[in-house]
């Protein structure tokens, strides 16, 4: 049996808890993150939580994951400008069409690093947006961004199928 054909197995109630633990545990990792000045460091628990999502909610689970921290997140005021909402649905739809194309990704380190290198760099695209519509050019800064947002998102995605198995080996002894 495939990690999507046990997704869809779920009840509803469970799959909903597990797109609400990962919209909680994006928005706590954000705000315990506020003081870290790291480029691209919001990348990692982000790309985490929605490639779980993801790869527990067959439908949806990084977009539902995405859209209540992201909401959040806005009212609250831990969002920075526009530009972090925006890199977070980026992402999000990222995660969601890897899921889309190739519903069993989450389960293999490669493809995860592919889609958390690929998701991390469209921070590349929405920094490109304010500039393409004239604003200051960004520099040197929004390329270090860009290149962090992806290196920790490689990383934050590869972790997903290392915590599967460390939790299959707890399960097994």
């Amino acid at each position: 049996m495939t990690a999507g054909a046990n997704a869809i197995a779920r009840p509803l109630g469970a799959q909903l808890s597990v797109v609400g633990a990962c919209a909680l545990g994006l928005l706590v990792a954000r705000l315990a993150s506020r003081g870290i000045h790291v480029p691209g460091h919001a990348a990692l628990p982000a790309l985490f939580f929605l490639v779980y999502a993801a790869k527990r909610v067959p439908r949806t689970g990084a977009a539902g994951a995405t859209a209540l921290p992201t909401i959040a997140a806005s009212l609250l005021g831990f969002a920075g400008d526009a530009g972090g909402a925006a890199t977070l649905l980026a992402i999000a739809g990222v995660v969601e069409a890897a899921a889309f194309l190739a519903p069993g990704f989450a389960t293999r380190l490669v493809p995860c690093l592919i889609v958390g290198l690929v998701a991390g760099a469209a921070r590349i695209a929405t920094q490109a947006i304010p500039l393409a519509l004239g604003q200051p050019d960004l520099g040197a800064p929004a390329l270090a961004s860009a290149l962090g947002y992806a290196l920790f998102g490689a990383l934050g995605a590869a972790l997903v199928p290392a915590v599967d198995s460390l939790r299959a080996r707890r399960r097994a002894s």
